[in-house]
C-alpha cells in the first residue's frame, strides 16, 4: 500500500493582448486563441522540458489523454552514505508525482509531497510557471497557477478578530474558466477584461482608529472575491491591528491524503485515467 499527499493548484491560460495576433503567419484573435489554448496547453504539456535555476530536470510523462496528463519530475541530489564504514556520495533522483487536468473547465494541477525531492509544492509551481510559460509564449499565452485553498479558515480568523481587522488584499487572477468565473461578477471583473490586466490587486484599509466593516460572507461583492480566490482566482493576505503577521489564503491549500496499491508505472491506460480522475474529483 502506498501513500500519496497531493496538494491542488488552479491554472489560468489568458492571452497575452487584446488586440489581433499572428501565429505562422495566420491571423488569431484574442477569441481564438482562447477557444485554442488548452489544445495549445496539452502540445506544450508533451514537449517540454524542465529545468531548475542549477539544472535539467528528469522527467517522464507516463500518460497523455485527452485531456488528463501524469508526470513524474525528478530533482537531482547527492546523498550521502556509508559503505565499508567510509562515507560515499551517490547521485539520487527523488520525485514528485503531477497530475494535470486540462478540461477547460476544470484547469487543476495535483502535486504529491516530497520534501526528499522538493521542498514543497510551491517549488515545483515555480518551475512548471517557467517552464510552461517558456513555450506557451509562443501562442501568446500566459499561464498563471494559483493553490485552491479552504476558505472557511480565512472566514473563521475574520469572524473572530473582526474588531482588529486592519487591511485585506486580493491578488486576483483574470478569469478565464466559466464555472469559477462566474463567482466574479461586477464593475471590477468589468475593468479587468477592457483593460486585460493578468494581475489585479485590490487593497482594503481601515482608518487608523478604526476597523473594516461588512467583512463576512453577508457581504456578496466580498464573497464573490473570496469564492473566485478559493477556487485558485489568487490570494488573499490580511492583517490585523497589533499583530505583526501577515496572513494570506495560500497557507491554507487544499490537500488530499491518498491510500492506495496502484503503481503507475506499469497501469494500462484507462486504469491511469481512472486514477487521475479519482485524484481530481476529491
Amino acid at each position: 500500500m502506498k501513500t500519496f499527499v497531493f496538494e491542488y493548484y488552479r491554472y489560468q491560460l489568458v492571452p497575452k493582448s487584446t488586440v489581433q495576433l499572428s501565429i505562422d503567419n495566420v491571423p488569431y484573435t484574442v477569441e481564438e486563441i482562447r477557444a485554442k489554448k488548452n489544445g495549445y496547453f496539452a502540445e506544450v504539456i508533451a514537449k517540454a522540458q524542465f529545468r531548475s535555476h542549477r539544472s535539467n530536470l528528469p522527467y517522464k510523462l507516463i500518460h497523455k489523454g485527452d485531456s488528463l496528463f501524469y508526470l513524474l519530475l525528478c530533482n537531482v541530489r547527492n546523498t550521502a552514505i556509508y559503505q565499508d564504514f567510509k562515507k560515499k556520495k551517490v547521485k539520487s533522483e527523488p520525485f514528485v508525482d503531477i497530475l494535470i487536468d486540462n478540461d477547460p473547465q476544470h484547469q487543476i494541477i495535483a502535486i504529491s509531497r516530497n520534501k526528499d525531492a522538493f521542498e514543497s509544492s510551491n517549488v515545483v509551481i515555480k518551475i512548471l510557471t517557467q517552464t510552461f510559460n517558456k513555450y506557451l509564449d509562443y501562442f501568446n499565452v500566459v499561464l498563471h497557477i494559483q493553490p485552491i485553498v479552504i476558505s472557511s479558515v480565512f472566514w473563521a480568523d475574520i469572524k473572530h478578530r473582526a474588531q482588529e481587522l486592519d487591511r485585506i488584499t486580493f491578488e486576483l487572477i483574470k478569469p478565464n474558466i466559466t464555472n469559477i468565473s462566474e463567482r466574479f461578477k461586477g464593475d471590477m471583473r468589468e475593468l479587468i477584461e477592457s483593460t486585460n490586466s493578468h494581475e489585479t490587486t485590490l487593497s482594503l484599509h481601515s482608518p487608523k482608529r478604526g476597523t473594516l466593516d461588512e467583512i463576512n460572507e453577508k457581504n456578496d461583492r466580498v464573497k464573490a472575491l473570496v469564492d473566485y480566490s478559493s477556487e485558485g482566482g489568487g490570494n488573499i493576505k490580511y492583517k490585523f491591528k497589533n499583530d505583526r503577521k501577515v496572513y494570506q489564503t495560500s497557507d491554507n491549500i487544499k490537500v488530499e491524503t491518498i491510500h492506495t496499491s496502484f503503481e503507475a508505472e506499469n497501469a494500462t491506460p484507462d486504469s491511469l485515467e481512472f486514477f487521475i480522475k479519482s485524484i481530481m474529483d476529491k
